[in-house]
């Protein structure tokens, strides 16, 4: 555990010798940029946390390889504008962007290959467009947090039929003001 210290930047052979880390927690800290290479001999890792720091990119294939034992990854107020695709971190159950400066999901199959995910918080950022491929394929999907954006009355993307083991939808704080009969038809 590493958080809340002046962390700016970490060495790339940081984690190198150690191979059997299940939890990496450097939050809280002012990294801006994180080297490729940082994390790629951690076979094992289960959880990274790099909430409340700087980071305006994060592209997780480069940084993070093929991880499948990860199955958290916070990303919660940093600054990012702009996301790769997700696609190979297949055991993700939990992936936080919260508080981020997202404005739109236009990428099609974002995250299309996290099949195990249960919980996707994009609340409290500046999002007003998704598209409606975004949540394609997010079968186990139990949580979906969206509230705190700017989302407006097109909520297609809401009209996904895998979507059918979701529990929890939080769409509160937005610019909403109509809702298509239809919008919610696939959910139940």
């Amino acid at each position: 555990y590493l958080q809340a210290n002046r962390i700016g930047r970490c060495h790339r052979n940081l984690f190198r010798y150690k191979l059997n880390l299940h939890t990496i927690t450097l939050s809280y800290n002012q990294m801006e940029v994180l080297d490729e290479r940082l994390f790629r001999n951690q076979a094992m890792l289960g959880e990274l946390d790099l909430s409340y720091n700087l980071l305006s990119d994060f592209n997780a294939h480069a940084l993070l390889g093929n991880k499948i034992n990860l199955s958290y990854l916070n990303l919660c107020n940093n600054k990012l504008s702009k996301l790769n695709a997700f696609n190979s971190l297949t055991s993700l159950n939990v992936l936080n962007l919260s508080k981020n400066q997202l404005h739109s999901l236009n990428e099609e199959n974002i995250f299309s290959s996290l099949h195990s995910l249960t919980d996707l918080d994009l609340s409290s950022n500046q999002l007003s467009a998704i598209n409606e491929s975004c949540f394609r394929n997010l079968y186990r999907l139990h949580t979906l947090n969206l509230q705190s954006n700017q989302l407006k009355n097109d909520l297609k993307f809401l009209n996904i039929n895998n979507l059918n083991k979701l529990e929890s939808l939080f769409l509160s704080q937005n610019q909403i003001e109509l809702i298509d009969e239809s919008t919610f038809s696939s959910l139940i």
